[in-house]
């Protein structure tokens, strides 16, 4: 029988297909529904592999301004405007790891072919879950200014949807004095408060009612504001939507209460929201204009709504928050918004080690280096309501 070094070599070196290659890998997710497809799936190489101390882009925020109207006498005056801005963020590091022990090998019945085989598929499922699993949660987290924007914070924690896109001032997340807020700060090293381009669409809703009173806004007609705004492109058909990787990168998150009162505000307005089957009151995979409203389960958890003055933040059920309560709506482009993965470091196999003081135990770490960022914050935006809904 080969020895336990030599599964070590096994186990390295046929490493489960979603982690072989980027594409491998995103198939695998798109099968489970997760949300971190949105950013991989059919992205070029040079969008997601990069490397280099830190990830970085220039954006044009402002305009040139050399326009003028002038006469045949007019001396000109030349301007070197300068136009770009560059943003930038760090790496982050994540790591897993996968263990098994020397009786875990030896003493299962089989050849060493079907033992190793088994091992392996048991281990690296559970490596598979804590990974994907992991990575997605960081997709939601409640921003953390000091330890998202920093360069020097130990550990970093990658940016989240939530950092980039939100309904407080300026897109900059949280209320002053409370928590580690962005009040004042920068996103990706640029501020949203002097690059007012640098900030993601907000619209309002007050209520869920199919035929609001004169001079409220419901939740569509903020859909169709923010659609409007945010230039998002209406696919043909669902299946124009799965089989272009531009139409499957928009998505509107939410929560389940999000997606049922959604569904209740078509429901209401039946008569004239015309379903293939006006006896089916499901809305099954509800849609504005061909864009899926996904549920985004961490939302219903996560507390990232804060009273004005308050120490703490809530959940968006929370009434006592004076952003209101009622569902918030992210609407999502990652054709602007996207991963990025070191080239040395995309879900690398380290060297097999035993721990000093267990030396039948075995342990192989796997490390990514990655982060989340965002090319232009105004192709994003957010639906909150303006009043408890």
């Amino acid at each position: 029988m080969a020895s336990l070094n030599d599964f070590g070599d096994f186990m390295k070196s046929t490493a489960p297909a979603w982690a072989s290659s980027q594409e491998a890998f995103v198939n695998e997710l798109q099968e489970r529904n997760y949300p971190l497809a949105r950013f991989l799936k059919g992205r070029d190489t040079s969008e997601t592999f990069q490397n280099g101390e830190r990830i970085k882009d220039g954006i044009i925020l402002d305009a040139a301004g050399t326009f003028q109207m002038i006469d045949p006498e007019t001396e000109s005056v030349w301007t070197n405007t300068q136009t770009l801005s560059e943003w930038q963020i760090p790496w982050r590091f994540a790591q897993c790891h996968m263990t098994w022990t020397a009786q875990e090998v030896e003493l299962n019945e089989g050849s060493s072919a079907a033992v190793w085989k088994r091992v392996k598929k048991i281990k690296q499922t559970g490596l598979a879950n804590d990974i994907v699993n992991g990575m997605n949660a960081k997709l939601f987290a409640a921003p953390q200014k000091s330890k998202m924007e920093s360069f020097t914070a130990a550990p970093g924690e990658p940016q989240s949807i939530p950092a980039l896109v939100n309904e407080y001032a300026n897109g900059l997340w949280g209320i002053s004095g409370v928590g580690d807020n962005y009040v004042g700060s920068t996103v990706q090293g640029i501020s949203p408060s002097t690059k007012t381009r640098w900030q993601p669409v907000k619209k309002t809703y007050a209520n869920f009612d199919a035929a609001p009173a004169g001079g409220t806004t419901n939740l569509l007609m903020a859909f169709d504001d923010i659609f409007l705004d945010l230039q998002f492109r209406q696919p043909g058909t669902m299946n124009e939507y799965f089989e272009s990787t531009d139409m499957f990168r928009q998505v509107i998150y939410c929560t389940k209460d999000g997606i049922v009162k959604y569904k209740k505000i078509l429901r209401d307005a039946n008569d004239v929201q015309v379903t293939p089957s006006r006896q089916d009151p499901a809305y099954v995979n509800a849609t504005y204009a061909g864009i899926p409203l996904e549920r985004a389960p961490q939302l219903e958890t996560e507390l990232l709504y804060a009273e004005s003055g308050a120490s703490v933040y809530n959940n968006e059920t929370a009434s006592a928050n004076n952003h209101f309560s009622g569902p918030r709506y992210y609407w999502i482009n990652a054709n602007y918004m996207k991963m990025a993965f070191h080239s040395n470091y995309y879900f690398k196999y380290l060297d097999v080690f035993s721990p000093e003081r267990n030396r039948t135990k075995y342990v192989m770490p796997i490390q990514t280096w990655f982060n989340l960022y965002v090319t232009s914050r105004r192709h994003h935006g957010i639906v909150c309501p303006s009043a408890d809904a």
